[in-house]
């Protein structure tokens, strides 16, 4: 049987001093040239799932693997594996604002490169790219409490996919965003579809789903995929 890019076995996950799992039994998977939407009411689990997947909270009970390897609080700890995995998955927040944080746009695309530890000339040249890619030269300048829903959105994701991730996972990725905003991203994500990448999308808009994804994943109240 062929490996999937990720898998979860029986995966369940309660946070210190809750009695109902936030996870409840989760066995999926997930590969590279997809693009999956995760459906659920609220509180179902999906950003928990996220959590896990991005080595953030660790399964109560069950595995997740990645690429064949094992992702727990022991292999976290290894920081080349740890390094590996925060390269390979790229995460977008629901509310933008909480991953913009340095001075300026420009800043705020770079600071990620840097953190990869690639040549200045490297650095420089994806900023420049993804600048343009994401419409954002004239303000690259601009802090980002400065700029509008929008431009915020659009700057965390040139952060995010100036990283170059083979996994993104985007949480309500059309949450603050206008419909002339909203129609952009999703037809952005329409374009990212790939062999070698693999797009994980939370959300409760069906329109967005329906437009994007090649399958979907239904969370239920009792936090369980069905």
């Amino acid at each position: 049987m062929s490996q999937h890019t990720i898998q979860l076995d029986h995966v369940s996950f309660a946070y210190a001093g809750e009695a109902v799992p936030s996870l409840n039994d989760v066995t999926t998977a997930f590969d590279k040239g997809e693009c999956v939407c995760i459906e659920g009411p609220n509180g179902c689990g999906k950003s928990t799932l996220f959590r896990i997947l991005l080595g953030l909270s660790y399964p109560t009970r069950g595995t997740y693997t990645l690429e064949g390897e094992t992702v727990d609080a022991k292999s976290m700890k290894e920081e080349a594996f740890a390094a590996k995995l925060h390269r390979k998955i790229g995460f977008l927040f629901q509310n933008s604002e909480v991953q913009l944080f340095t001075g300026s746009v420009e800043e705020e695309i770079a600071f990620g490169l840097e953190q990869l530890g690639l040549p200045e000339s490297e650095v420089d040249r994806r900023t420049e790219e993804y600048l343009r890619m994401f419409d954002l030269a004239a303000i690259r300048h601009k802090a980002p409490f400065n700029i509008s829903g929008g431009e915020k959105k659009r700057t965390a994701l040139a952060a995010v996919f100036a990283m170059e991730p083979e996994i993104l996972v985007m949480d309500e990725p059309l949450s603050g965003l206008d419909e002339d905003g909203q129609a952009w991203l999703t037809d952005f994500i329409k374009g990212l579809h790939s062999k070698e990448r693999l797009i994980l999308i939370a959300t409760h808009n069906r329109e967005l789903s329906a437009a994007v994804a090649d399958r979907v994943v239904r969370m239920d109240k009792n936090h369980r995929v069905i």
